[in-house]
């Protein structure tokens, strides 16, 4: 397994001298706000000008990196003084000449597809499945901020069929009337993973009478996925749930959402459904309670 560190640039970060640690890479304008990358903690920063103060400036790019690059002789004050107002206007100009910023160009936590059609899963390390770990930060014209858990590393060992035997087990526990409703569900956990690297994402609706087991199946799925899902309950809105999962990779599942059919937000949720089952629109929905049926 390869566990050379790749830089944004392609090459092996221990061949590298990149002298103080910190930095930035400007991203663009949001509104009123400078969007950068900061080298010292990985993340996306948006910036008001009321930011853009000494201290501030340290903090989010590095006090050894602003003093090596920033620091001037000021002859009234006969001593090296670190020029803060010279660091916000190559940050305000560098913004504004890259134009507009969007966060969509961020991949936070979750897994994503290169552009050589490989995986890459982005979390507190961001890493290929070859086993190729990657520097958090811009690659192919996208920004990998450093994220959260993912629940699983290159340590992770691969499932076993007797682990999938159990997991397809608790599936099948409901009665359900397709006779493959634990093999749905199943295949649905797996593909849900790597969604959104396919043209296609998968939806598995459920639905049977109260008491059948339907909340119990979701709660399998949320406990495999944990945090690579987004449990919420009832009819759902784009503005919420892009909120919620903007910039992610993680499924949704949705519990109750038919609970009054007559309601506005519940015929929204099947048009964000509808719309996240292509590779090109957002948010990406795979799981919402309703199709796949139950018996008592």
């Amino acid at each position: 397994m390869n566990k050379t560190i790749l830089s944004t640039n392609g090459t092996p970060l221990n061949l590298q001298d990149n002298g103080s640690l910190g930095g930035y890479i400007a991203l663009g304008m949001v509104g009123n706000k400078f969007a950068v990358f900061s080298l010292l903690n990985k993340q996306v920063q948006l910036l008001r000008p009321s930011d853009l103060k000494e201290m501030n400036l340290k903090a989010m790019f590095g006090a050894l990196w602003c003093e090596q690059h920033y620091n001037e002789f000021d002859a009234k004050k006969e001593e090296v003084v670190f020029n803060h107002k010279r660091l916000a206007t190559d940050i305000l100009s560098a913004c504004q000449a890259a134009g507009p910023y969007s966060e969509t160009a961020e991949r936070r936590v979750g897994v994503w597809k290169m552009n050589d059609g490989q995986l890459v899963v982005n979390g507190r390390q961001l890493w290929r499945a070859d086993g190729t770990v990657l520097e958090h930060g811009i690659h192919e014209g996208r920004v990998y901020p450093v994220s959260g858990d993912v629940g699983f590393d290159l340590s992770t060992p691969m499932a076993t069929a007797e682990d999938v035997n159990k997991v397809l087990a608790a599936f099948n526990s409901p009665q359900w009337i397709h006779p493959m409703g634990g093999e749905i569900v199943l295949g649905f956990l797996g593909m849900s993973l790597v969604a959104s690297a396919l043209g296609r994402r998968p939806h598995v609706l459920m639905t049977g009478p109260a008491a059948c087991g339907k909340s119990t199946v979701l709660g399998y799925v949320r406990l495999m996925l944990g945090s690579l899902a987004h449990p919420c309950t009832g009819p759902q809105n784009m503005a919420g749930l892009y909120q919620s999962i903007g910039g992610t990779s993680k499924a949704v599942i949705n519990d109750e959402f038919e609970a009054d059919p007559s309601r506005k937000a519940c015929k929204e949720t099947f048009e964000i459904a509808r719309m996240s089952y292509s590779c090109c629109r957002r948010p990406k929905i795979d799981s919402l309670k309703g199709i796949v049926p139950i018996q008592n």
